[in-house]
């Protein structure tokens, strides 16, 4: 997200999407699933009926099943850096949400914010708000700041906090910052809890692996060499899963100049995420 650099346990990836269709890599891992299956079924029945029938109707089940839930759900998230997004030109069958900064600290805020809201809002692509934490400052008035700012504009999916910068604090004293934000923002949601945002590397070294937050959904920042539809991210200590993997910052983006950070819901239902 912006003001993060690449997590230092992966590599970033350029993902086009105009020219490299995300449906493609579903369709890819759904094969390899159905192959995978149709060998395995092939191995434990070849006695009986034979490996290449069994294998081949094998196959034709999983296509079937698998094709139930084949679609990925991606996503992108912006901030001030992307400008004057013409969000008519945004593929929405590739793009299915929008995250967009709202504020940084007690005193950043997003003047594109309310534009992005707007656009994304027309084009029908479900809408969620983040804020950068400075652990220099008080977790619960940075709360307060991003709550007035979103006042009116928080779309339709669970805001997210965004840590990845220590500043020299501690490990507790960053935890207190990040715990004084979420009481206060889940307080808003209605029984839910917010998105916790992070990277491996840093959540396990400035963060010393802290578990007091692994009942917020995670989103979790890591950048493969070569991304494929079905790879799992690494997690960092605390959680056993995530919800949300953002796998480049260099997506090429159709209505976006410039590159724009790209994500994978793992899983296949926005109501996930949803508030």
């Amino acid at each position: 997200m912006s003001g993060m650099g690449t997590p230092g346990d992966a590599y970033d990836v350029t993902v086009n999407v105009r020219s490299h269709n995300l449906a493609a890599l579903d369709r890819e891992l759904i094969e390899n699933r159905c192959r995978a299956d149709g060998n395995r079924a092939s191995g434990a029945e070849s006695n009986a009926a034979g490996p290449r029938h069994i294998g081949m109707t094998a196959e034709r089940t999983c296509a079937r099943a698998y094709s139930v839930r084949a679609a990925m759900v991606y996503g992108i998230d912006v901030s001030g850096w992307q400008e004057n997004i013409r969000w008519t030109d945004v593929p929405i069958s590739e793009v299915q949400f929008v995250f967009a900064k709202a504020t940084e600290g007690l005193r950043y805020y997003n003047d594109r914010f309310h534009e992005q809201h707007d656009g994304a809002k027309r084009s029908g692509i479900p809408f969620g708000t983040y804020h950068y934490l400075d652990v220099r400052d008080s977790g619960a008035a940075q709360a307060k700041h991003f709550l007035t700012a979103i006042s009116g504009y928080e779309g339709t999916l669970l805001p997210a906090l965004d840590v990845e910068e220590a500043h020299g604090r501690s490990p507790q004293r960053i935890a207190a910052c990040v715990a004084d934000f979420l009481k206060t923002v889940d307080a808003t949601l209605q029984g839910k809890r917010a998105l916790l945002y992070t990277n491996k590397a840093f959540w396990n070294d400035a963060m010393a692996g802290c578990d007091d937050f692994s009942d917020h959904p995670l989103w979790i920042a890591q950048y493969p060499k070569r991304y494929r539809s079905g790879m799992q991210p690494a997690l960092p200590q605390g959680w056993k899963s995530a919800v949300i993997w953002q796998f480049t910052q260099s997506a090429s983006v159709p209505g976006i100049a410039g590159v724009a950070d790209m994500d994978q819901l793992i899983g296949d239902v926005l109501s996930t995420i949803s508030r």
